[in-house]
């Protein structure tokens, strides 16, 4: 039987293991982790004012573009957000990478409100 290499069905999982801890390392430098922050596509897992990562329930393809929700208390903020990487972390669960493709100035604010109160948040986690 032929494994699909691209949906990781040969995938070693102390690699797996690894790689997974060396993405949440490196994208802790450019995304900050987030704490009640609830979109419309799946679990934010970290944001930035340039994209985001999410976890979902399906795949995304690589290049689709939706328009998301990201709502954090009384702050909302629609935005297009176009599919950079997608990786199958499980049955019925995916990793997207996703980058934020037309926002407006007003939609800018709102996004830079909400990641730098998650920020702030995120700074008190590490620190308790």
């Amino acid at each position: 039987m032929k494994h699909d290499t691209r949906r990781g069905d040969d995938l070693d999982f102390a690699a797996l293991s690894d790689t997974v801890s060396d993405d949440r390392n490196a994208r802790r430098v450019r995304g900050t982790a987030v704490k009640e922050l609830s979109c419309n596509h799946g679990r934010v897992i970290d944001v930035s004012t340039r994209g985001m990562r999410l976890q979902t329930r399906r795949k995304w393809k690589t290049g689709q573009r939706r328009v998301i929700t990201l709502c954090e208390d009384t702050l909302c903020v629609r935005i297009e957000a176009e599919c950079v990487w997608c990786r199958k972390i499980g049955t019925f669960k995916h990793t997207i990478g996703l980058a934020f493709t037309t926002v407006s100035p007003e939609s800018a604010d709102l996004l830079s409100q909400i990641v730098s109160r998650q920020s702030k948040a995120d700074a008190l986690r590490l620190a308790a």
